[in-house]
Protein backbone atom coordinates (compact mmCIF):
# COMPACT_ATOMS: atom_id res chain seq x y z
CA UNK A 1 0.00 0.00 0.00
CA UNK A 2 2.29 2.65 0.79
CA UNK A 3 4.86 1.66 -2.54
CA UNK A 4 1.78 2.58 -4.73
CA UNK A 5 1.53 5.92 -2.89
CA UNK A 6 4.89 6.43 -2.44
CA UNK A 7 5.21 6.01 -6.58
CA UNK A 8 2.43 8.49 -7.37
CA UNK A 9 4.92 11.08 -5.80
CA UNK A 10 7.04 9.79 -8.19
CA UNK A 11 5.90 9.32 -11.13
CA UNK A 12 3.40 12.60 -11.32
CA UNK A 13 4.22 16.27 -10.82
CA UNK A 14 2.65 17.79 -7.31
CA UNK A 15 -0.45 19.74 -8.99
CA UNK A 16 -1.06 15.83 -10.45
CA UNK A 17 -1.01 13.95 -6.85
CA UNK A 18 -4.62 14.78 -6.01
CA UNK A 19 -6.41 13.26 -8.34
CA UNK A 20 -4.18 9.98 -8.79
CA UNK A 21 -4.39 9.46 -5.37
CA UNK A 22 -8.27 10.07 -4.98
CA UNK A 23 -8.29 7.29 -8.05
CA UNK A 24 -5.84 5.08 -5.41
CA UNK A 25 -8.93 5.74 -2.84
CA UNK A 26 -11.76 4.93 -5.37
CA UNK A 27 -10.19 1.51 -6.06
CA UNK A 28 -9.27 0.93 -2.18
CA UNK A 29 -12.79 1.41 -1.88
CA UNK A 30 -14.61 -0.09 -4.20
CA UNK A 31 -12.22 -3.38 -3.24
CA UNK A 32 -13.45 -2.88 0.26
CA UNK A 33 -17.00 -3.64 -0.97
CA UNK A 34 -16.44 -6.40 -3.74
CA UNK A 35 -13.88 -8.46 -1.03
CA UNK A 36 -16.55 -9.02 1.39
CA UNK A 37 -19.21 -9.96 -0.89
CA UNK A 38 -16.98 -12.14 -3.12
CA UNK A 39 -15.67 -13.79 0.04
CA UNK A 40 -18.81 -14.33 0.90
CA UNK A 41 -20.24 -16.15 -2.18
CA UNK A 42 -16.70 -18.13 -2.13
CA UNK A 43 -17.30 -19.46 1.12
CA UNK A 44 -20.92 -20.40 0.90
CA UNK A 45 -19.92 -21.91 -2.40
CA UNK A 46 -16.58 -23.11 -2.13
CA UNK A 47 -14.66 -22.77 1.20
CA UNK A 48 -12.61 -20.80 2.89
CA UNK A 49 -9.42 -22.05 1.78
CA UNK A 50 -10.26 -20.55 -1.93
CA UNK A 51 -10.51 -17.09 -0.46
CA UNK A 52 -6.38 -17.63 -0.23
CA UNK A 53 -6.21 -19.59 -3.69
CA UNK A 54 -8.21 -16.54 -5.80
CA UNK A 55 -5.19 -14.52 -5.17
CA UNK A 56 -2.88 -16.76 -6.75
CA UNK A 57 -4.78 -16.29 -10.50
CA UNK A 58 -5.62 -12.53 -9.75
CA UNK A 59 -1.68 -12.09 -8.68
CA UNK A 60 -0.75 -13.84 -11.75
CA UNK A 61 -1.74 -10.52 -14.30
CA UNK A 62 -1.00 -8.17 -11.77
CA UNK A 63 2.22 -9.37 -11.78
CA UNK A 64 2.84 -9.01 -15.70
CA UNK A 65 0.96 -5.36 -15.71
CA UNK A 66 3.82 -4.60 -13.52
CA UNK A 67 6.47 -6.00 -15.24
CA UNK A 68 5.79 -5.07 -18.79
CA UNK A 69 4.08 -1.25 -18.16
CA UNK A 70 5.53 0.03 -14.93
CA UNK A 71 8.10 2.45 -15.56
CA UNK A 72 11.15 2.30 -14.97
CA UNK A 73 12.75 5.18 -12.15
CA UNK A 74 16.42 5.86 -11.92
CA UNK A 75 17.08 8.28 -8.66
CA UNK A 76 20.14 8.60 -7.08
CA UNK A 77 20.95 6.19 -4.53
CA UNK A 78 22.51 7.27 -1.44
CA UNK A 79 24.60 4.03 0.01
CA UNK A 80 23.38 4.09 3.70
CA UNK A 81 24.15 1.37 6.13
CA UNK A 82 20.98 -0.52 7.46
CA UNK A 83 19.68 0.08 11.29
CA UNK A 84 19.26 -3.04 12.69
CA UNK A 85 19.13 -1.79 16.01
CA UNK A 86 16.69 0.50 15.24
CA UNK A 87 14.55 -2.23 13.00
CA UNK A 88 15.01 -4.52 15.90
CA UNK A 89 13.58 -2.07 18.27
CA UNK A 90 10.36 -0.92 16.45
CA UNK A 91 9.67 -4.27 15.89
CA UNK A 92 9.75 -5.38 19.59
CA UNK A 93 7.62 -1.81 20.44
CA UNK A 94 5.03 -2.29 18.16
CA UNK A 95 4.34 -6.28 18.10
CA UNK A 96 3.89 -6.09 22.26
CA UNK A 97 1.78 -3.49 22.01
CA UNK A 98 -0.31 -4.37 19.63
CA UNK A 99 -0.66 -7.95 21.26
CA UNK A 100 -1.94 -6.38 24.80
CA UNK A 101 -4.76 -3.95 22.80
CA UNK A 102 -5.77 -6.66 21.10
CA UNK A 103 -6.25 -9.29 24.10
CA UNK A 104 -6.51 -6.89 26.85
CA UNK A 105 -10.39 -7.41 28.16
CA UNK A 106 -10.83 -10.35 26.32
CA UNK A 107 -8.19 -13.37 26.56
CA UNK A 108 -6.62 -11.33 29.94
CA UNK A 109 -8.07 -8.64 32.05
CA UNK A 110 -6.76 -5.50 31.11
CA UNK A 111 -5.02 -5.48 34.70
CA UNK A 112 -2.85 -8.78 34.22
CA UNK A 113 0.36 -9.30 33.85
CA UNK A 114 0.08 -10.67 30.23
CA UNK A 115 -1.71 -7.41 29.48
CA UNK A 116 0.58 -5.08 31.22
CA UNK A 117 3.69 -6.84 31.15
CA UNK A 118 3.17 -6.66 27.01
CA UNK A 119 2.35 -2.46 27.20
CA UNK A 120 5.60 -2.00 29.95
CA UNK A 121 7.73 -4.00 27.60
CA UNK A 122 6.22 -2.30 24.44
CA UNK A 123 6.58 1.17 25.84
CA UNK A 124 9.66 0.56 27.10
CA UNK A 125 10.93 -0.83 23.41
CA UNK A 126 9.10 2.71 21.84
CA UNK A 127 11.38 4.89 24.50
CA UNK A 128 14.85 2.62 22.95
CA UNK A 129 14.16 3.60 19.86
CA UNK A 130 13.33 6.99 20.55
CA UNK A 131 16.88 7.07 21.71
CA UNK A 132 18.32 4.80 19.21
CA UNK A 133 17.26 6.95 16.31
CA UNK A 134 18.05 10.42 18.03
CA UNK A 135 21.87 8.72 17.99
CA UNK A 136 22.32 6.53 14.80
CA UNK A 137 24.01 7.68 11.50
CA UNK A 138 21.20 6.08 9.31
CA UNK A 139 17.94 5.91 11.26
CA UNK A 140 15.48 3.87 9.62
CA UNK A 141 12.75 6.72 10.81
CA UNK A 142 14.40 10.09 10.99
CA UNK A 143 13.27 11.82 13.81
CA UNK A 144 13.93 15.40 12.13
CA UNK A 145 10.59 14.33 9.49
CA UNK A 146 8.11 14.61 12.38
CA UNK A 147 10.06 18.78 12.40
CA UNK A 148 8.09 19.30 9.39
CA UNK A 149 4.74 21.21 10.46
CA UNK A 150 2.91 19.48 7.86
CA UNK A 151 4.01 16.03 8.89
CA UNK A 152 3.47 16.25 12.84
CA UNK A 153 -0.14 17.60 11.77
CA UNK A 154 -0.76 14.79 9.35
CA UNK A 155 0.11 12.24 11.96
CA UNK A 156 -2.52 13.59 14.59
CA UNK A 157 -5.06 13.90 11.94
CA UNK A 158 -4.39 10.61 10.39
CA UNK A 159 -4.23 8.62 13.77
CA UNK A 160 -7.42 10.15 14.96
CA UNK A 161 -9.42 9.33 11.31
CA UNK A 162 -7.82 5.78 11.96
CA UNK A 163 -10.19 5.96 15.20
CA UNK A 164 -12.82 6.89 12.89
CA UNK A 165 -12.78 4.19 10.65
CA UNK A 166 -11.99 1.17 12.73
CA UNK A 167 -14.69 2.23 14.93
CA UNK A 168 -17.17 2.74 12.49
CA UNK A 169 -16.28 -0.62 10.97
CA UNK A 170 -16.62 -2.22 14.57
CA UNK A 171 -19.67 -0.02 16.28
CA UNK A 172 -21.82 0.29 13.08
CA UNK A 173 -22.63 -3.26 12.52
CA UNK A 174 -23.28 -3.78 16.04
CA UNK A 175 -25.73 -1.40 15.95
CA UNK A 176 -27.47 -2.21 12.88
CA UNK A 177 -27.60 -5.96 14.58
CA UNK A 178 -28.36 -5.44 17.55
CA UNK A 179 -30.47 -2.34 17.98
CA UNK A 180 -32.33 -2.74 14.84
CA UNK A 181 -32.60 -6.42 14.82
CA UNK A 182 -30.80 -7.28 11.55
CA UNK A 183 -29.29 -10.28 10.62
CA UNK A 184 -25.00 -10.59 10.92
CA UNK A 185 -24.96 -10.31 7.11
CA UNK A 186 -26.98 -7.30 6.41
CA UNK A 187 -25.37 -5.53 9.16
CA UNK A 188 -22.22 -5.98 7.67
CA UNK A 189 -23.85 -5.08 4.30
CA UNK A 190 -24.78 -1.37 5.62
CA UNK A 191 -21.02 -0.28 5.92
CA UNK A 192 -21.18 -0.37 1.53
CA UNK A 193 -22.63 3.07 1.46
CA UNK A 194 -19.83 4.34 4.54
CA UNK A 195 -17.24 2.61 2.16
CA UNK A 196 -18.95 4.08 -1.27
CA UNK A 197 -19.22 7.71 0.54
CA UNK A 198 -15.07 7.22 1.28
CA UNK A 199 -14.30 6.68 -2.20
CA UNK A 200 -16.41 9.60 -3.23
CA UNK A 201 -14.50 12.02 -0.57
CA UNK A 202 -11.39 10.92 -1.71
CA UNK A 203 -11.78 11.47 -5.08
CA UNK A 204 -13.89 14.84 -4.92
CA UNK A 205 -10.80 15.80 -2.94
CA UNK A 206 -8.13 14.89 -5.39
CA UNK A 207 -10.08 16.75 -7.99
CA UNK A 208 -10.49 20.21 -5.83
CA UNK A 209 -6.89 20.05 -4.88
CA UNK A 210 -5.45 19.83 -8.43
CA UNK A 211 -8.30 23.03 -9.29
CA UNK A 212 -7.50 24.67 -6.39
CA UNK A 213 -4.01 24.64 -6.39
CA UNK A 214 -3.54 22.72 -2.99
CA UNK A 215 -5.80 24.51 -0.63
CA UNK A 216 -4.70 22.50 1.57
CA UNK A 217 -5.71 24.03 5.12
CA UNK A 218 -9.35 24.59 3.76
CA UNK A 219 -10.05 21.22 2.78
CA UNK A 220 -8.52 19.53 5.57
CA UNK A 221 -10.60 21.64 8.05
CA UNK A 222 -13.37 20.65 5.51
CA UNK A 223 -13.26 17.31 5.60
CA UNK A 224 -12.42 16.44 8.98
CA UNK A 225 -15.22 18.67 9.79
CA UNK A 226 -17.50 16.38 8.01
CA UNK A 227 -15.58 13.31 9.65
CA UNK A 228 -16.72 14.46 13.10
CA UNK A 229 -20.34 15.45 12.14
CA UNK A 230 -20.81 12.67 10.74
CA UNK A 231 -19.53 10.48 13.92
CA UNK A 232 -21.26 12.85 16.41
CA UNK A 233 -24.39 12.19 14.05
CA UNK A 234 -23.83 8.04 14.32
CA UNK A 235 -23.73 8.78 18.32
CA UNK A 236 -27.40 10.20 18.18
CA UNK A 237 -28.61 7.22 16.91
CA UNK A 238 -31.07 5.14 19.08
CA UNK A 239 -33.88 1.97 18.31
CA UNK A 240 -35.89 4.96 17.13
CA UNK A 241 -33.80 5.47 14.02
CA UNK A 242 -34.81 4.45 10.65
CA UNK A 243 -32.45 2.63 8.24
CA UNK A 244 -32.38 5.09 6.17
CA UNK A 245 -31.40 7.81 8.86
CA UNK A 246 -28.51 5.46 10.18
CA UNK A 247 -26.96 4.87 6.49
CA UNK A 248 -27.43 8.90 6.07
CA UNK A 249 -25.65 9.40 8.91
CA UNK A 250 -22.62 6.98 8.58
CA UNK A 251 -22.57 8.36 5.00
CA UNK A 252 -21.33 11.80 5.71
CA UNK A 253 -18.79 10.25 7.72
CA UNK A 254 -17.50 8.28 5.06
CA UNK A 255 -17.57 11.37 2.67
CA UNK A 256 -15.22 13.62 5.38
CA UNK A 257 -12.79 10.35 5.90
CA UNK A 258 -11.70 9.74 2.20
CA UNK A 259 -11.08 13.66 2.07
CA UNK A 260 -9.08 13.58 4.43
CA UNK A 261 -7.27 10.63 3.43
CA UNK A 262 -6.51 12.08 0.52
CA UNK A 263 -5.70 15.46 1.74
CA UNK A 264 -3.25 14.86 4.03
CA UNK A 265 -1.29 11.99 1.54
CA UNK A 266 -0.72 14.70 -0.29
CA UNK A 267 0.05 17.62 1.72
CA UNK A 268 2.61 15.16 3.80
CA UNK A 269 4.47 13.64 0.00
CA UNK A 270 4.16 17.89 -0.91
CA UNK A 271 5.86 19.29 1.90
CA UNK A 272 9.15 16.60 2.43
CA UNK A 273 12.30 16.48 0.41
CA UNK A 274 12.78 13.52 -1.88
CA UNK A 275 14.52 11.62 0.30
CA UNK A 276 11.26 11.55 3.18
CA UNK A 277 9.26 10.91 0.66
CA UNK A 278 8.48 7.15 1.30
CA UNK A 279 9.68 7.17 5.01
CA UNK A 280 6.69 10.15 6.18
CA UNK A 281 4.14 8.15 3.40
CA UNK A 282 4.38 5.24 5.43
CA UNK A 283 4.52 7.36 9.02
CA UNK A 284 1.19 8.33 8.49
CA UNK A 285 -0.15 5.15 7.46
CA UNK A 286 1.01 3.68 10.21
CA UNK A 287 -0.42 5.82 12.15
CA UNK A 288 -3.47 5.41 10.51
CA UNK A 289 -3.86 1.90 12.00
CA UNK A 290 -2.20 2.74 15.30
CA UNK A 291 -5.06 4.95 15.84
CA UNK A 292 -7.67 2.52 14.99
CA UNK A 293 -5.73 -0.18 17.06
CA UNK A 294 -5.74 2.10 19.98
CA UNK A 295 -9.07 3.28 19.50
CA UNK A 296 -10.87 0.37 19.43
CA UNK A 297 -9.20 -0.68 22.78
CA UNK A 298 -10.49 2.48 24.67
CA UNK A 299 -13.82 2.44 23.04
CA UNK A 300 -14.53 -1.25 23.58
CA UNK A 301 -13.59 -0.37 27.29
CA UNK A 302 -16.34 2.40 26.98
CA UNK A 303 -18.74 0.65 25.24
CA UNK A 304 -18.58 -2.09 28.06
CA UNK A 305 -18.88 0.04 31.12
CA UNK A 306 -21.63 2.19 29.73
CA UNK A 307 -23.99 -0.88 28.44
CA UNK A 308 -23.44 -2.56 32.13
CA UNK A 309 -24.07 0.35 33.63
CA UNK A 310 -27.11 1.03 31.16
CA UNK A 311 -28.24 -2.23 31.72
CA UNK A 312 -28.34 -1.87 35.53
CA UNK A 313 -31.28 1.20 34.74
CA UNK A 314 -33.57 -0.73 32.55
CA UNK A 315 -33.72 -3.92 34.51
CA UNK A 316 -37.25 -4.39 36.09
CA UNK A 317 -37.61 -6.03 39.58
CA UNK A 318 -39.22 -9.19 38.71
CA UNK A 319 -36.61 -9.85 35.62
CA UNK A 320 -33.50 -9.05 38.12
CA UNK A 321 -34.90 -11.07 40.56
CA UNK A 322 -35.03 -13.89 38.24
CA UNK A 323 -31.69 -14.08 37.35
CA UNK A 324 -28.67 -15.43 39.17
CA UNK A 325 -26.45 -12.71 40.51
CA UNK A 326 -23.61 -14.76 38.64
CA UNK A 327 -25.76 -14.65 35.34
CA UNK A 328 -27.00 -11.12 35.99
CA UNK A 329 -23.08 -10.28 35.85
CA UNK A 330 -22.35 -12.36 33.04
CA UNK A 331 -24.60 -10.59 30.75
CA UNK A 332 -23.75 -6.55 32.50
CA UNK A 333 -20.35 -7.57 30.67
CA UNK A 334 -20.94 -8.99 27.33
CA UNK A 335 -23.14 -5.83 25.09
CA UNK A 336 -22.61 -9.08 22.43
CA UNK A 337 -25.11 -11.34 24.37
CA UNK A 338 -27.86 -10.52 21.83
CA UNK A 339 -25.63 -12.13 18.96
CA UNK A 340 -25.27 -15.12 21.11
CA UNK A 341 -28.25 -17.87 20.27
CA UNK A 342 -27.42 -20.06 23.10
CA UNK A 343 -27.00 -17.69 25.53
CA UNK A 344 -30.53 -16.44 24.47
CA UNK A 345 -31.99 -19.83 24.72
CA UNK A 346 -30.39 -21.17 27.77
CA UNK A 347 -31.79 -17.60 29.30
CA UNK A 348 -35.33 -18.82 27.94
CA UNK A 349 -34.97 -22.11 29.44
CA UNK A 350 -34.33 -20.30 33.08
CA UNK A 351 -37.16 -17.82 32.54
CA UNK A 352 -39.01 -20.68 31.87
CA UNK A 353 -38.46 -22.23 34.71
CA UNK A 354 -40.19 -19.23 36.52
CA UNK A 355 -43.52 -19.78 35.62
CA UNK A 356 -46.00 -18.34 33.43
CA UNK A 357 -44.52 -15.29 33.39
CA UNK A 358 -41.40 -16.72 32.02
CA UNK A 359 -41.99 -15.62 28.18
CA UNK A 360 -43.29 -11.99 29.56
CA UNK A 361 -39.78 -11.56 31.46
CA UNK A 362 -37.81 -12.79 28.48
CA UNK A 363 -39.17 -9.65 26.20
CA UNK A 364 -38.61 -7.30 29.25
CA UNK A 365 -34.80 -8.69 29.11
CA UNK A 366 -34.20 -8.31 25.28
CA UNK A 367 -36.12 -4.59 25.81
CA UNK A 368 -33.59 -3.86 28.26
CA UNK A 369 -30.87 -5.28 26.40
CA UNK A 370 -31.79 -3.31 23.47
CA UNK A 371 -32.06 -0.14 25.26
CA UNK A 372 -28.30 -0.50 26.95
CA UNK A 373 -27.09 -1.15 23.63
CA UNK A 374 -28.83 1.55 22.05
CA UNK A 375 -27.64 3.93 24.79
CA UNK A 376 -23.94 2.48 25.42
CA UNK A 377 -23.20 2.46 21.43
CA UNK A 378 -24.26 5.94 21.54
CA UNK A 379 -22.30 7.06 24.53
CA UNK A 380 -18.92 5.29 22.86
CA UNK A 381 -19.32 6.76 19.47
CA UNK A 382 -19.66 10.14 21.62
CA UNK A 383 -16.86 9.67 23.05
CA UNK A 384 -15.20 8.60 19.51
CA UNK A 385 -16.97 12.35 18.10
CA UNK A 386 -15.37 14.31 20.74
CA UNK A 387 -11.52 13.01 20.06
CA UNK A 388 -12.03 12.81 15.94
CA UNK A 389 -13.04 16.57 16.81
CA UNK A 390 -9.43 17.16 17.95
CA UNK A 391 -8.43 16.55 14.08
CA UNK A 392 -10.35 20.43 13.57
CA UNK A 393 -7.89 21.62 15.82
CA UNK A 394 -4.82 20.37 14.58
CA UNK A 395 -5.73 21.35 11.16
CA UNK A 396 -5.93 25.03 12.18
CA UNK A 397 -1.84 24.20 12.71
CA UNK A 398 -0.98 23.20 9.34
CA UNK A 399 1.50 25.04 7.94
CA UNK A 400 1.74 25.46 3.95
CA UNK A 401 3.78 23.08 2.11
CA UNK A 402 7.10 24.38 0.65
CA UNK A 403 8.48 23.08 -2.90
CA UNK A 404 8.75 19.84 -3.31
CA UNK A 405 11.63 17.64 -4.60
CA UNK A 406 10.63 17.18 -8.46
CA UNK A 407 10.25 13.23 -9.34
CA UNK A 408 13.30 10.85 -10.40
CA UNK A 409 13.93 10.79 -13.66
CA UNK A 410 12.52 8.13 -15.68
CA UNK A 411 14.40 5.66 -17.34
Amino acid sequence: MTTSLVAIADLFPPQDRGKFQGLIGLVYGMASVIGPTLGGFIIDNLSWNWIFLFNVPAGIPVLLLLARTFPRTRPEVEKRSLDYPGMATLTLAIVPILLALSWGGIQYEWGSPQTAGLLAFGLAMAAAFVVIESRADSPIVPLDVYRNRTVAVSVVVMFLSGLALYGSIMFVPLFFQGVLGASATTSDSFLTPMMLAVVVGAVLSGILLRRTGGRYRIQALFSTGLMTMGMWLISTMDERTSFAGAVGCIMVMGLGLGGTLTVFTVAVQNSVPFRFRGLATSIILFYRVAGGMLGLAVLGVVLTKRFSWRLEGALSGPVRAALSPDRLDAIKNNPQVLFDPSTTDTLKAEFAEAGVDGARMMDMLLDALNAALAGAVGDTLSVGAVAISLSIVAVLFLGKPGAPAHAPERG
